[in-house]
């Protein structure tokens, strides 16, 4: 178990813990464990309860949940929690703004025990009779509480596709006979997944076969003959099956997919379709071939062929330019990534911790802490002459839009990542300016996960784009495409604007673990979307060409300084 996953479970602990009117002292001694925990370098689970009750704030109680967490994945005292507390008091700890302190208030003192009550409540003007409940703090609940409840049934692309694998397999293993492929949203690979669809052959009563299998829920009301809806019950998810004729199983692959505007565009309507295959069809109506995940993008019919032929794919990535190791908050050493990355087939890593502003909730870096990792990079590339080990860092944003380190400071990095992690909460001028400002440090190389969003927790900061894009032309500066599956930010919508600009973009998985550099295949699926090819990437570029690329910005950066002085 990740150090991340006990920590998270020790922090649900203490929420309810002070939604159920716990003793201040115990709340907090179990605030303070974490905090220290968030900064131990080795792995937890690795560790005794003895050597648990050695770390700093970890006492023996507290080493004992630990303990129980990693066995059990849960804890005596989280359970005895969960039971004392209704489920929809829980539900609400989801919805982002919306602390431990609010919650115990709602419940206490207006009875609101579920997202719907809290509804309920905001409709009918009650929450400002509660303390600490003003104009400005209900607008910002109830902006978190519609985005919550739009998105509640709703889930990541890698979740849909971890879910999709076992929904699958599951009907394969009971009707081995039957063809079943994915269609719609999963087909396109949407980064938002609604409902989980599939196509299934139709013949012998195969809807009655469906009903008979156990995770596989029926909605008879919501059915037909031709689409059988119910729910997934693992996942809680919508699930729908259609039928398809065996005989044109392929096209009606097609025309389940979507999206119904490309169809329409494309000229086939809701006719039969005469063709064999979708290739036939594409070719049938004078277009190119059109991968299923790309046909969402606008005007995509128009697009030229030679792009589509050209799209970005998953071997097209060189190499990782954006990963924490555990000088901050990731959860291996720096050497423990560069091996996976050299496993996963790299050729470079980009090192990228946070920076000293974050320290009390990234364990940011302050410049010596930063002079320590240089050793230690320079050892680690002695040992591995044969894989690049950028120095980077992810320099945070402060709020008048200046950076964390001096320019004298930022000189020493080869790249620099910036990104805003705090003071989210900013109107339209103010979020825009800040972000320009950053932009035009002359040591910016990327600018990261460029409007804080967190997709199906919490919206990004107002921006107008266009000026951010049109500063990240005129000053050299790339933009990431944070492959975070909860991030994949910015939104791939906006990338054909970057590249009408010539703004490099670079796809980074913004690692925190070994398993998370894997995330790079989401970012690849939002890139194709924005038909970003590999030449417009990054990280698709060789170690050498890179190592030139930066040194020969960061030589313009250092003349620019010098110029102003």
């Amino acid at each position: 178990m990740e150090n991340k996953e006990i920590i998270r479970l020790l922090r649900r602990t203490a929420s309810l813990m002070e939604i159920n009117g716990a003793n201040e002292f115990k709340v907090r001694a179990v605030n303070n464990a974490i905090f220290n925990l968030e900064r131990v370098t080795g792995k937890l689970e690795d560790m005794s309860p003895e050597e648990l009750q050695g770390l700093k704030g970890i006492g023996k109680s507290i080493a004992e949940q630990i303990a129980e967490i990693i066995a059990e994945n849960e804890s005596t005292e989280l359970r005895k929690l969960l039971d004392e507390t209704p489920k929809g008091v829980v539900e609400l700890l989801n919805i982002s703004g919306v602390g431990a302190k609010k919650i115990q208030l709602l419940w206490k003192e207006l009875n609101i025990t579920s997202p719907l009550a809290l509804k309920e409540a905001i409709e009918a003007g009650k929450l400002s009779s509660v303390k600490g409940f003003g104009e400005k703090t209900i607008q910002q609940v109830t902006e978190s509480l519609d985005f919550y409840l739009n998105n509640k049934h709703k889930l990541l692309i890698s979740e849909a596709l971890t879910w999709s694998e076992s929904i699958i397999r599951t009907f394969s293993d009971q009707l081995k006979e039957y063809k079943i492929s994915e269609t719609g949203a999963l087909r396109r690979r949407d980064l938002i997944i609604s409902e989980f669809c599939y196509l299934v052959e139709d013949k012998d009563d195969v809807f009655e076969k469906i009903s008979g299998i156990d995770d596989f829920a029926m909605d008879r009301k919501r059915s037909s003959p031709f689409n059988w809806r119910g729910i997934h019950e693992p996942s809680g998810m919508h699930l729908r099956f259609r039928k398809a004729d065996p005989a044109h199983f392929e096209i009606q692959k097609m025309r389940t997919t979507g999206p119904e505007n490309h169809l329409k565009a494309l000229g086939l309507g809701t006719a039969p379709y005469k063709f064999s295959n979708e290739e036939a069809a594409y070719k049938k109506a004078g277009y190119p071939f059109i991968p299923p995940d790309v046909r969402i993008a606008p005007d995509i019919l128009h697009a030229d062929p030679s792009k589509i032929e050209n799209l970005i794919a998953e071997d097209d990535i060189r190499g990782i330019l954006h990963a924490h190791s555990t000088y901050s908050d990731g959860q291996y050493s720096i050497k423990e990534m560069v091996e996976a990355c050299r496993k996963a087939g790299y050729s470079y890593l980009g090192m990228t911790d946070h920076s000293k502003s974050s320290f009390f909730y990234a364990n940011g870096l302050f410049e010596n802490r930063v002079q320590d990792q240089f050793r230690e990079i320079d050892q680690l590339q002695q040992e591995y002459p044969d894989f690049k080990i950028f120095k980077g860092i992810e320099c945070d944003i402060l709020s008048d839009g200046s950076l964390d380190y001096t320019n004298e400071f930022l000189e020493g990095f080869d790249f620099i990542i910036i990104s805003v992690h705090s003071v989210l909460h900013m109107d339209i001028k103010t979020a825009t300016a800040r972000l320009v400002k950053a932009i035009e440090n002359p040591f910016s190389t990327i600018l990261g996960h460029l409007s804080g969003r967190l997709l199906l927790r919490r919206q990004g900061y107002p921006l107008h784009m266009p000026t951010i894009l049109d500063a990240c032309r005129d000053n050299g500066v790339s933009i990431e495409i944070n492959a975070n599956p909860r991030r994949l930010d910015i939104d791939w919508s906006y990338l054909p604007e970057v590249l009408e600009r010539n703004i490099k973009i670079s796809i980074n998985p913004d690692a925190h673990n070994i398993k998370g550099i894997n995330d790079v295949k989401f970012g690849v699926m939002a890139a194709r979307k924005g038909l970003v090819t590999p030449a417009d990437n990054l990280t698709s570029l060789p170690a050498d060409e890179l190592t030139r690329f930066f040194s020969e910005r960061k030589a313009k950066s250092i003349q620019k300084v010098s110029h102003e002085h």
